[in-house]
């Protein structure tokens, strides 16, 4: 009989230890939105489509952000292109809708390196928000990319114009429009963009 309760008094002790040790964790989690894309006709590039990561600590705004179409194009040697199609600035970030076509004959990436980022005329640099699917903005032979990039902080009172970098490590590095590298799968943009008012 001793030894029945001193086996039942650890197993009461533990059994009292794990329901005051249980608690509800909750954790917030954005819901996906999912859409069903055609599939691809047999001669047309295919389309994948990104956008920046809308969590991670980026706050939302009440008001619609101040949005402005864009009809900017950049083309590199490798045969990719870059399209800036519209600009909406809010009060915590900056937002670029893009479209990039890899006419090159291998995978080539827009943030090889983590290399995509904004500066602005006065100096302030504006950090991309990677999309989690995506980070390196790989692009197949033949696709295109269509989607937006979110650069975090909104844009300086003093700014005037802005600069989007892609694949340049430092925004001191001027890029060379006239002797990219043809056959790189990692291609420079460097692409001025006007602030409207």
């Amino acid at each position: 009989m001793t030894s029945r309760a001193v086996v039942l008094a650890p197993c009461l002790a533990l059994v009292v230890l794990a329901g005051a040790c249980t608690r509800k964790v909750y954790v917030d989690r954005p819901v996906a939105s999912t859409t069903a894309a055609a599939p691809p006709a047999a001669a047309a590039p295919r389309t994948e489509d990104t956008s920046s990561a809308s969590t991670g600590g980026v706050p939302t705004q009440s008001s619609p952000p101040k949005s402005s179409p864009l009809a900017l194009e950049q083309r590199h040697p490798n045969g990719s292109v870059l399209k800036l199609t519209g600009i909406s600035f809010a009060a915590t970030s900056i937002t670029l809708n893009v479209e990039a076509v890899n006419g090159f004959t291998s995978e080539v990436k827009l943030n090889s390196r983590g290399s995509i980022y904004l500066v602005d005329d006065a100096g302030n640099r504006y950090n991309f928000a990677a999309p989690e699917q995506n980070k390196q903005l790989a692009i197949a032979p033949g696709a295109t990319l269509r989607g937006s990039f979110t650069f975090l902080s909104p844009v300086a009172k003093e700014a005037t114009r802005l600069k989007l970098l892609v694949n340049v490590y430092s925004s001191d590095t001027s890029v060379d429009l006239a002797v990219r590298y043809d056959r790189t799968t990692s291609p420079e943009f460097d692409i001025d963009v006007p602030i409207q008012p």
